[in-house]
C-alpha cells in the first residue's frame, strides 16, 4: 500500500510542476501588484502628488486633490508609491499623527465607500442597515477624539454612487468639509470634474491641485514594458520584436499600459501550450484578442445587476432580429426578467433613468430620429457590444445565469441556449 503522504506529495508535484513555464521566470512582474521603485516618465507626476499630500497633513488642510488620466497611465501606481513614502516618514517620527487609506470606489455605494474607509481605520461597523448619518457621526467622532489626520484616496472616483440614494457628489462634500481630512480622488474621466453640478463642491476643486496623466506613447509603452519583460522572463524568451508589437498596439489602441502587461502573461501561457520556446508576433496577436476580450466582460459584470438585466433584455431582442430597439421594446422584456428575478415591474419614467445611467457606461448608443413636424424625437438603443461577448459575460454572471436560461427557453428555444 503506498503511504498517504507520498501521494499528497506527488499531487503537489505535479501541481508545482503544471505552474512551471520555461518561458517566464516571475510573472508576478506582469501583474497589477507589482510596483516598480523608480517608474519612468512619472518621476514628476509623482513629487507632485507627495508635495499636495505632505502640504495637506502637516498643515491640517481639508484640500482635494485630483488625479485625472486614461486607464493605465499611471495614477494608482503613483498614489501608492507616495503612500508608502508617507508610511515611513510616519514610521520615522517626521510626520504628525496620520492615516492613509485608499479605497477603489468602482461599484460602490456613498456607504459602501464610507464603511470601507471606517473598516481601513479598524472600526468594525456594520456593512448594511444603516444609514449616511450613522457612518458620519462615527468618523466625525473619531477625528474629535484622535486628533489625527487622515488622507483618504478614493480610486475611480467616477464610478462611485451608480446606485444608492446618495451621489458622488454627497461623498465630495464630506471629504472636503470635514476638518482633519483631505483626499486624493482618482477618475478616468477627463470630463469630471466639469460635471459636477454642486458649486460648493466645484469650489473645493482647485485646479492647482489637479494632476494630469498624459497617455503613454508607443515609445514609451515600449520602454516599460521592455523593462518588466528583463524581469519576468528568461533570457530569450520573448524576442524584441514582439515586444515593439505589444508597444504598438497598447499604444495606438488603448493607452493602457495594464493591457500589455496582461497580453504578455498570456501570451507565454498560450506559447507554453503550443510547446513553442519563443514568444513571437503571431503570439502576441491572439493574446491581444484574449485580453480584449476578457476586459469586456469584467467590464460588464462590474455594472449593477439590474443594469445587466437591461443588457440582457436587449440581448434577446437582438438575437430575435432587433438591433434598435426603442425603450418600450426594452421594457418589455426587462419587466419580465424582474418578475423572473422575483422583483416588481417599473414604470417607463424609472426606467428612463436605468437606461440613462447604462448609456454612460458605453455599451449601448442610442440614435435620435425625427417624427416629422412638432412630433418629438424617438430614440432608438444598440449594443455596441458583440452578442458572443455579451453572451460569455451571461453565462457567468451570478446573478442573471439561471433567468437567462429561463428566458431563453421559454422565449427563444435553441437560439440562445447555441451560445452555451
Amino acid at each position: 500500500m503506498v503511504p498517504v503522504t507520498l501521494t499528497i506529495m506527488s499531487i503537489f508535484d505535479e501541481i508545482k510542476q503544471s505552474l512551471s513555464n520555461r518561458l517566464l521566470k516571475n510573472p508576478y512582474y506582469l501583474s497589477d501588484s507589482y510596483i516598480p521603485e523608480n517608474p519612468p516618465y512619472r518621476k514628476e507626476h509623482i513629487i507632485k502628488l507627495a508635495r499636495y499630500v505632505v502640504e495637506c497633513i502637516s498643515y491640517n488642510l481639508p484640500d482635494t486633490i485630483l488625479l485625472e488620466g486614461l486607464p493605465g497611465t499611471g495614477k494608482t501606481m503613483c498614489f501608492k508609491i507616495v503612500e508608502r513614502y508617507i508610511s515611513s516618514e510616519v514610521d520615522n517620527g517626521n510626520l504628525p499623527n496620520c492615516y492613509v487609506i485608499y479605497v477603489n470606489g468602482r461599484g460602490l455605494t456613498v456607504i459602501e465607500v464610507l464603511r470601507d474607509i471606517l473598516h481601513s481605520l479598524g472600526i468594525p461597523v456594520p456593512a448594511r442597515g444603516f444609514g449616511l448619518g450613522y457612518y458620519l457621526s462615527i468618523l466625525k467622532d473619531l477625528l474629535a477624539t484622535t486628533k489625527m489626520h487622515i488622507h483618504i484616496c478614493v480610486d475611480e472616483i467616477d464610478r462611485v454612487g451608480l446606485r444608492g440614494t446618495h451621489s458622488v457628489e454627497d461623498l465630495l462634500y464630506v471629504l472636503s468639509r470635514y476638518e482633519g481630512i483631505s483626499s486624493t480622488i482618482i477618475t478616468n474621466d477627463l470630463q469630471f470634474a466639469k460635471k459636477l453640478k454642486d458649486p460648493g463642491v466645484k469650489s473645493s476643486l482647485t485646479e492647482f491641485k489637479y494632476i494630469t496623466f498624459e497617455k503613454y506613447t508607443v515609445d514609451q509603452c515600449y520602454t516599460i514594458l521592455k523593462d518588466r519583460c528583463e524581469l519576468a522572463f528568461n533570457e530569450g524568451a520573448i524576442t524584441d520584436e514582439a515586444i515593439h508589437r505589444v508597444a504598438e498596439i497598447v499604444g495606438v489602441e488603448t493607452g493602457d499600459i495594464r493591457d500589455g502587461l496582461h497580453t504578455l502573461r498570456i501570451a507565454a501561457y498560450i506559447a507554453e501550450s503550443k510547446r513553442r520556446n519563443v514568444i513571437t508576433e503571431d503570439i502576441i496577436d491572439i493574446a491581444w484578442n484574449e485580453v480584449m476580450r476578457k476586459k469586456v466582460v469584467d467590464s460588464i459584470l462590474t455594472i449593477p445587476p439590474m443594469q445587466r438585466a437591461i443588457l440582457l433584455a436587449m440581448y434577446i431582442n437582438a438575437l430575435l432580429g432587433l438591433k434598435e430597439q426603442t425603450s418600450y421594446d426594452i421594457l418589455d422584456v426587462y419587466n419580465k426578467l424582474r418578475m423572473l428575478l422575483g422583483r416588481d415591474k417599473i414604470d417607463e419614467t424609472s426606467f428612463r433613468v436605468k437606461l440613462s445611467e447604462l448609456e454612460r457606461c458605453n455599451i449601448i448608443s442610442v440614435k435620435r430620429v425625427g417624427r416629422g413636424d412638432r412630433k418629438g424625437v424617438k430614440r432608438l438603443y444598440r449594443l455596441e457590444c458583440p452578442l458572443d461577448i455579451l453572451a460569455e459575460a451571461f453565462k457567468n454572471d451570478p446573478y442573471l445565469r439561471d433567468v437567462f436560461r429561463k428566458e431563453a427557453e421559454e422565449k427563444l428555444g435553441n437560439i440562445i441556449n447555441k451560445d452555451f
